[in-house]
């Protein structure tokens, strides 16, 4: 349920909608609870933050990365 937020608003961020955010919510979280091997394994929706990067690397350069990658 924490990650069903997020997904919304970083799909927001990248210039999606609210359904493609719940979506990746759902099927990121069965993804995880089938393939998991641990219960200390960690799953979000991170995956959706390199949309945000790219479009800043694009706009100033690949130099920003790690700048993002530390921020």
């Amino acid at each position: 349920l924490i990650s069903v937020p997020l997904s919304i608003s970083l799909a927001i961020a990248n210039g999606g909608t609210p359904v493609m955010g719940m979506v990746t919510a759902v099927w990121s979280g069965a993804v995880a609870a089938l393939t998991s091997g641990s219960e200390f394994n960690i799953h979000g929706p991170t995956g959706a933050l390199s949309g945000i990067v790219k479009q800043y690397a694009i706009a100033h350069g690949v130099a920003v990365l790690p700048f993002l990658a530390v921020l």
